[in-house]
């Protein structure tokens, strides 16, 4: 493996010749930021567990700062679920990743 292709891959990032597991995608394109500099064809990766209430009031997002990897479980395994901290049986949880 060349050298710079083995640096595009350590990555805390989902890429796309992972299994994607319960992720699911949504392509919103270029994205302008406030400084009107643009971020091509992004790709907002997403999980989510548990239910959206009628009143949407038991909707908790989790974002990690430090890395692009989605995925909750992986790195909080006993945080997410029934009768964990982020309770799926009265939370509606969603993880967003960016990808571009």
């Amino acid at each position: 493996m060349a050298t710079s292709e083995f640096n595009r891959r350590v990555t805390g990032a989902w890429l796309e010749d992972h299994d994607p597991g319960d992720r699911r995608f949504l392509n919103i394109g270029d994205l302008e930021l406030e400084s009107g500099e643009i971020l091509p064809n992004i790709t907002i990766a997403y999980q989510s567990w548990g239910a959206l209430n009628e009143s949407k009031s038991n909707a908790i997002l989790i974002n990690h700062a430090l890395t692009g990897w989605s995925d909750v479980p992986g790195w909080w395994p006993s945080m997410v679920g029934p009768g964990l901290p982020f309770d799926t049986d009265k939370y509606f949880i969603e993880n967003l990743n960016f990808k571009f």
